[in-house]
């Protein structure tokens, strides 16, 4: 048996979650047109590798501070059954059945909200390492569960994964569209380089890792 850890947006799902689910809020009137400018920029500078993503994250979280988790949970459900379920890559759910026939461990492993890395494993029944707002009294706070999960911290989470539960980075695989995850690519067994933004194909390309091609998605 060995750890997957499969990476969200791009990867699993065509496009951005955050984008998704600014969007949804958008439509609901919760989010003015400056929400929808931010999330646009950010996944431009984010290709591009000319973003500040701990500034980003918290950004994205300050709507939020203080509300009931218990209240945006069904909202997160609506984002998935309207947006994220019918972006599903058919050949990521072929993949993802392809390894657990054989018995791996299959992870989310995304910078992606814990509330909807929640909702896709359920409907996927996989496990999920995600972003982790701190909750107090059942409300989100603008803190953060560290290391969160991208670039050297994305390394981190899936190093104590693999240590909590038995696994070797050096025969785990990992599925992943961006520059970003080079961390945690240059050091799995099995690099899985999935539509890949311009920097990870170069580097790709030079290192003889396998790049796949995701086209087909639900909707």
């Amino acid at each position: 048996m060995r750890a997957v850890f499969i990476d969200v947006d791009n990867t699993l799902v065509k496009g951005s979650t955050a984008v998704m689910a600014v969007k949804y809020y958008f439509r609901r009137r919760a989010f003015g047109l400056g929400m929808i400018f931010w999330s646009l920029l950010y996944s431009i500078l984010h290709y591009f590798n000319v973003v500040n993503h701990r500034r980003i994250i918290e950004r994205g979280l300050k709507p939020f501070v203080g509300r009931l988790r218990s209240d945006a949970r069904p909202e997160i459900r609506e984002i998935f059954e309207q947006y994220i379920k019918k972006s599903f890559y058919m050949e990521a759910l072929a993949l993802i059945e392809e390894h657990r026939q054989i018995g791996d461990k299959i992870v989310l492993l995304t910078t992606t909200s814990f509330d909807i890395a929640e909702v896709i494993a359920e409907h996927l029944g996989i496990e999920y390492i995600a972003t982790v707002a701190v909750i107090e009294d059942g409300r989100y706070t603008d803190r953060f569960v560290e290391p969160i999960p991208y670039e050297e911290g994305k390394l981190e989470c899936a190093e104590i994964y693999c240590r909590e539960n038995g696994f070797e980075l050096e025969t785990a695989y990992f599925y992943t569209d961006s520059h970003a995850d080079l961390p945690l690519l240059e050091k799995v067994g099995n690099p899985r380089v999935v539509n890949p933004d311009i920097r990870l194909a170069r580097v790709a390309k030079k290192r003889g890792w396998k790049i796949l091609r995701f086209e087909r998605t639900k909707g």
